[in-house]
């Protein structure tokens, strides 16, 4: 499975836990280069903003899983009520990220007992996440078979063939061909401008062979 491809998003007290057995049940049953969570490098760089790192983070992301514990949706709310006069709530951030990359799959999943709140106001930047379809994960006997199916799931989905985003090398290679036709098909111009000009009144290229 492509490396970094699903990334898992938690409150990092509520849901240690939880978050980590899904981590750990995902790089057992795929591969640990394919799982990683927000508190890896590759999501936080000191001195560069958050935001920017992990939009950067998603670009070869093809899941993320959001997992809602009782407490989410109260610590998104407050969040958004009390603004500036709160730290950042880096899981609204990762919600919102994941929520604005076209073609990226952001399931939910609801851990102990924890209800989606889809009756609920949401935070108006992740309101379209009460669109995605879920799955509920229970922390007891049903854990294992639960992760199955979304092993099951997730092994489906990353094995797709997903529409390529156009990279950079690909756009420098368009531009450089682009400019190539445009060459050509200016020197062909003016080649043609030049064969007439050299023609003599009322005749024409064939006569002149």
């Amino acid at each position: 499975y492509p490396p970094r491809s699903i990334f898992i998003s938690y409150n990092h007290y509520e849901s240690c836990n939880i978050a980590g057995r899904i981590y750990e049940r995902l790089a057992s049953r795929l591969t640990p280069e394919a799982v990683f969570k927000d508190d890896e490098n590759a999501t936080r760089r000191l001195g560069f903003d958050f935001r920017t790192t992990f939009e950067a983070a998603l670009k070869d992301c093809r899941v993320v899983l959001v997992v809602i514990d009782p407490r989410w949706y109260e610590r998104r709310m407050l969040s958004e009520k009390q603004g500036n006069d709160m730290p950042p709530d880096w899981v609204r951030i990762e919600v919102e990220s994941a929520l604005n990359t076209p073609g990226l799959a952001v399931i939910p999943l609801m851990v102990d007992g924890a209800d989606f709140p889809k009756n609920k106001p949401l935070p108006t930047t992740i309101t379209d996440l009460r669109y995605r379809d879920g799955k509920r994960i229970p922390s007891d006997e049903g854990f294992g078979s639960s992760m199955d199916d979304l092993v099951k799931h997730l092994g489906a989905l990353l094995l797709e063939n997903p529409t390529q985003k156009p990279t950079r090398l690909s756009i420098n290679l368009a531009a450089v061909l682009g400019l190539t036709m445009l060459l050509v098909w200016g020197a062909w111009s003016i080649w043609k401008m030049n064969e007439k000009a050299s023609v003599p009144h009322g005749e024409t290229a064939s006569d002149t062979s």
